[in-house]
């Protein structure tokens, strides 16, 4: 670890797991390309309050870190009724940051009730 000064990550892993690598090792420069917000299965309300607890806590570390880190977060929402209204309570919540919104196409068979 001594030696290590560039860490980059493109495979997925979740913001718990970065919050402690960034308190244990002490990196140059740390860049980890996927990191995954948990999901959650809470009400609209509750899940932009967890989603900005975890990013939070990675701003906490990174504002802490010693040396460059870049994160780019992903999580995956969904919402089974009224989509337009959670993504606009999401945008109004979390106005700090930059929400992007994109429709993935679920087979059909995916999901069951």
């Amino acid at each position: 670890m001594n030696y290590l000064k560039d860490f980059r990550c493109d495979f997925q892993i979740y913001s718990e797991v970065v919050v402690l690598m960034l308190k244990r090792y002490k990196i140059t420069n740390f860049r980890i390309s996927n990191v995954r917000l948990p999901d959650y299965r809470q009400s609209v309300e509750d899940k932009i309050k967890s989603v900005q607890s975890a990013i939070d806590a990675l701003w906490d570390q990174i504002q802490q870190y010693d040396g460059n880190v870049y994160i780019d977060c992903t999580t995956y929402q969904s919402v089974k009724n009224n989509w337009r209204t959670a993504v606009e309570m999401v945008k109004a919540e979390l106005s700090d940051y930059q929400i992007l919104q994109k429709l993935i196409d679920i087979p059909h068979n995916w999901y069951h009730k």
